[in-house]
Protein backbone atom coordinates (compact mmCIF):
# COMPACT_ATOMS: atom_id res chain seq x y z
CA UNK A 1 0.00 0.00 0.00
CA UNK A 2 2.82 2.30 0.97
CA UNK A 3 4.47 1.79 -2.68
CA UNK A 4 1.46 1.78 -4.44
CA UNK A 5 0.85 5.28 -2.87
CA UNK A 6 4.54 6.93 -3.22
CA UNK A 7 4.29 6.04 -7.21
CA UNK A 8 0.49 7.51 -7.12
CA UNK A 9 1.86 10.72 -5.62
CA UNK A 10 4.96 10.38 -7.71
CA UNK A 11 3.07 10.37 -10.90
CA UNK A 12 1.10 13.18 -9.92
CA UNK A 13 3.95 15.17 -9.08
CA UNK A 14 6.09 14.47 -12.65
CA UNK A 15 2.38 15.19 -14.26
CA UNK A 16 1.95 18.45 -12.57
CA UNK A 17 5.80 19.57 -13.09
CA UNK A 18 5.85 18.79 -16.50
CA UNK A 19 2.69 20.06 -17.59
CA UNK A 20 3.12 22.99 -15.32
CA UNK A 21 7.37 23.71 -17.16
CA UNK A 22 5.12 23.18 -20.41
CA UNK A 23 2.62 25.69 -19.84
CA UNK A 24 4.90 28.33 -17.84
CA UNK A 25 7.31 27.54 -21.24
CA UNK A 26 4.31 29.06 -23.39
CA UNK A 27 2.71 31.62 -21.36
CA UNK A 28 6.23 33.47 -21.03
CA UNK A 29 6.93 33.39 -24.79
CA UNK A 30 3.19 35.10 -24.79
CA UNK A 31 3.08 37.33 -22.57
CA UNK A 32 7.11 38.93 -23.04
CA UNK A 33 8.29 37.47 -26.01
CA UNK A 34 5.66 37.94 -28.37
CA UNK A 35 4.68 41.95 -27.98
CA UNK A 36 8.75 42.41 -28.90
CA UNK A 37 8.62 40.08 -31.73
CA UNK A 38 6.43 41.37 -33.92
CA UNK A 39 8.78 44.79 -33.65
CA UNK A 40 11.50 43.49 -34.80
CA UNK A 41 13.21 43.99 -37.79
CA UNK A 42 13.65 40.90 -40.16
CA UNK A 43 16.87 39.90 -39.50
CA UNK A 44 16.47 40.02 -35.36
CA UNK A 45 13.12 37.95 -36.16
CA UNK A 46 15.26 34.98 -37.59
CA UNK A 47 18.10 35.53 -35.11
CA UNK A 48 14.62 35.22 -32.60
CA UNK A 49 13.74 32.15 -34.34
CA UNK A 50 17.05 30.42 -34.85
CA UNK A 51 17.34 30.74 -31.27
CA UNK A 52 13.78 29.09 -29.92
CA UNK A 53 14.47 26.03 -31.95
CA UNK A 54 18.22 25.43 -30.29
CA UNK A 55 17.11 26.39 -26.93
CA UNK A 56 13.46 25.86 -26.16
CA UNK A 57 12.28 23.71 -28.55
CA UNK A 58 14.13 20.85 -28.06
CA UNK A 59 12.55 20.78 -24.20
CA UNK A 60 9.04 21.71 -24.60
CA UNK A 61 7.84 18.54 -26.55
CA UNK A 62 9.33 16.12 -24.18
CA UNK A 63 8.06 18.07 -21.47
CA UNK A 64 4.90 17.38 -23.13
CA UNK A 65 5.23 13.87 -23.95
CA UNK A 66 5.98 13.18 -20.24
CA UNK A 67 2.69 15.55 -19.15
CA UNK A 68 0.74 13.46 -21.67
CA UNK A 69 1.89 10.01 -21.14
CA UNK A 70 1.47 10.36 -17.15
CA UNK A 71 -1.83 11.66 -17.84
CA UNK A 72 -2.62 8.62 -19.14
CA UNK A 73 -1.04 6.46 -16.11
CA UNK A 74 -2.94 8.54 -14.03
CA UNK A 75 -6.33 7.03 -15.80
CA UNK A 76 -5.77 3.70 -14.12
CA UNK A 77 -5.44 5.60 -10.60
CA UNK A 78 -8.92 7.05 -10.94
CA UNK A 79 -12.30 6.10 -9.19
CA UNK A 80 -14.45 8.99 -9.69
CA UNK A 81 -15.94 10.03 -12.95
CA UNK A 82 -14.81 13.78 -12.53
CA UNK A 83 -11.70 12.83 -12.01
CA UNK A 84 -11.46 11.15 -15.44
CA UNK A 85 -12.86 13.80 -16.80
CA UNK A 86 -10.03 16.18 -15.10
CA UNK A 87 -7.77 14.16 -16.11
CA UNK A 88 -8.87 13.69 -19.62
CA UNK A 89 -8.82 17.65 -19.94
CA UNK A 90 -5.26 17.27 -18.76
CA UNK A 91 -4.41 14.93 -21.53
CA UNK A 92 -6.17 16.74 -24.14
CA UNK A 93 -5.14 20.25 -23.31
CA UNK A 94 -1.65 19.47 -23.60
CA UNK A 95 -2.32 16.88 -26.69
CA UNK A 96 -4.01 20.58 -28.44
CA UNK A 97 -0.48 22.43 -27.56
CA UNK A 98 1.62 19.07 -29.34
CA UNK A 99 -1.01 19.13 -32.36
CA UNK A 100 -0.56 22.88 -33.46
CA UNK A 101 3.03 22.99 -32.36
CA UNK A 102 4.05 19.53 -34.39
CA UNK A 103 1.62 21.19 -37.61
CA UNK A 104 1.45 24.55 -37.48
CA UNK A 105 3.87 26.35 -35.08
CA UNK A 106 6.98 24.52 -35.92
CA UNK A 107 6.76 24.73 -39.51
CA UNK A 108 5.94 27.99 -40.00
CA UNK A 109 8.77 29.07 -37.44
CA UNK A 110 11.09 27.15 -39.97
CA UNK A 111 9.76 29.20 -42.56
CA UNK A 112 10.71 32.40 -41.02
CA UNK A 113 14.43 31.10 -40.62
CA UNK A 114 14.65 29.84 -43.71
CA UNK A 115 13.29 33.53 -45.25
CA UNK A 116 15.42 35.81 -47.89
CA UNK A 117 16.36 39.83 -47.85
CA UNK A 118 15.20 39.25 -51.46
CA UNK A 119 11.83 38.10 -50.90
CA UNK A 120 9.05 40.69 -49.53
CA UNK A 121 9.42 41.98 -46.08
CA UNK A 122 5.19 41.88 -46.14
CA UNK A 123 5.53 37.93 -46.48
CA UNK A 124 7.89 38.09 -43.57
CA UNK A 125 5.30 40.19 -41.34
CA UNK A 126 2.33 37.91 -42.05
CA UNK A 127 4.15 35.19 -41.26
CA UNK A 128 5.38 36.37 -37.85
CA UNK A 129 1.20 37.67 -37.30
CA UNK A 130 0.77 34.41 -37.87
CA UNK A 131 3.07 32.40 -35.75
CA UNK A 132 2.07 34.77 -32.91
CA UNK A 133 -1.34 34.05 -33.35
CA UNK A 134 -0.74 30.46 -33.53
CA UNK A 135 1.31 30.33 -30.25
CA UNK A 136 -1.51 32.61 -28.27
CA UNK A 137 -3.73 29.10 -29.42
CA UNK A 138 -1.36 27.13 -28.07
CA UNK A 139 -0.67 28.57 -25.01
CA UNK A 140 -4.72 28.85 -24.26
CA UNK A 141 -4.29 24.66 -24.91
CA UNK A 142 -1.48 24.56 -22.46
CA UNK A 143 -2.93 26.57 -19.88
CA UNK A 144 -6.54 25.04 -20.26
CA UNK A 145 -4.87 21.26 -19.91
CA UNK A 146 -2.44 22.49 -16.94
CA UNK A 147 -5.77 23.80 -14.71
CA UNK A 148 -7.62 20.50 -15.52
CA UNK A 149 -4.60 18.77 -14.28
CA UNK A 150 -4.42 21.06 -11.24
CA UNK A 151 -8.29 20.60 -10.68
CA UNK A 152 -7.99 17.16 -10.96
CA UNK A 153 -5.03 17.10 -7.73
CA UNK A 154 -7.48 19.62 -5.88
CA UNK A 155 -10.66 17.39 -6.25
CA UNK A 156 -8.95 14.65 -4.82
CA UNK A 157 -7.01 16.04 -1.99
CA UNK A 158 -9.97 17.85 -1.44
CA UNK A 159 -12.65 14.08 -1.99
Amino acid sequence: MIVYSLLYHTLLFVNIASAGLVTGGAAVMAAAYLPLLIELSPQETITVHQGIGRYIDRWQPKLAIIAMLTGGVELFFCKEPWQIVCVLGGVSGIFGLSVISHMVSVPLSRKIVAWMPAASEVQLRRMKVQWIQVHYLRSACALIGFLFYIVSVLLLVQF
